[in-house]
């Protein structure tokens, strides 16, 4: 009787109740794919140029209208036109998912972006803005021209691409503006954590692919503003 009794306990629950887990791992994706879609990095260059203009004793200076103008060439050049684009690809059969999940397919798109960039920093050095402003524009046109190039021979994240170039970004500011910092430095490098492993989380990322991409974005764009 006692090793039945001891047999039968064995094979009760000893942890959740059944059905716990799949429901943490649903919430868990639920939040993975939301920080994946809230810092997407073709919102990237609005965030950093958001965070530049409202620096404390930086840019805030900086007329409403300069500002207003600036916001909406990198809205229209950087944002809207390249995801305009790519109804076009997918009716051309160029893109077989908005995803861009293929590397392959991934080229093009990343090529149209980094011209768009291009052009909306030859437009940005036009004005009479400061430095730091025309070197993140050019520099982010760089990050995603680069990308593009290693998704010839590489899958490597283009999320974590983008959270690298703002650390970098975020580190440079701190340091050749002499700006206290802190806590910007401290959440730009918890999101861009988060993100990574949002993408490790959704399996649309091996390890090595985030890494290498936050390597990138972080380098281009430090050694892109410092020119």
């Amino acid at each position: 009787m006692h090793q039945n009794h001891t047999g039968s306990s064995l094979e009760m629950p000893a942890g959740e109740h059944p059905g716990t887990r799949a429901r943490e791992s649903r919430i868990a994706g639920f939040i993975a794919w939301a920080v994946t879609i809230v810092f997407h990095p073709v919102f990237l260059p609005l965030y950093g140029m958001l965070l530049i203009f409202n620096i404390p004793a930086l840019f805030s200076f900086l007329p409403g209208g300069a500002r207003r103008v600036v916001f909406l060439m990198v809205l229209v050049n950087n944002v809207l036109l390249p995801l305009a684009m790519l109804p076009l690809f997918r009716l051309r059969n160029m893109i077989s998912s908005y995803r861009l999940e293929d590397r392959r397919e991934r080229i093009i798109p990343l090529l149209s972006a980094s011209l768009m960039y291009f052009i909306t920093a030859i437009m940005i050095y036009r004005f009479q803005l400061p430095a730091l402003i025309k070197a993140f524009s050019f520099a982010s046109a760089c990050v995603v021209f680069v990308t593009a190039l290693l998704s010839f021979r590489w899958k490597v994240s283009v999320h974590a691409s983008g959270a690298g170039a703002m650390v970098a970004t975020v580190l440079l500011i701190s340091f050749k503006m002499y700006a206290v910092l802190i806590w910007v430095v401290v959440a730009v490098i918890l999101v861009s954590g988060m993100v990574m492993t949002a993408r490790i989380w959704l399996r649309e990322h091996t390890p090595g692919e985030v890494y290498a991409g936050f390597l990138a974005g972080f380098t281009v764009m430090a050694l892109a503003m410092m020119v």
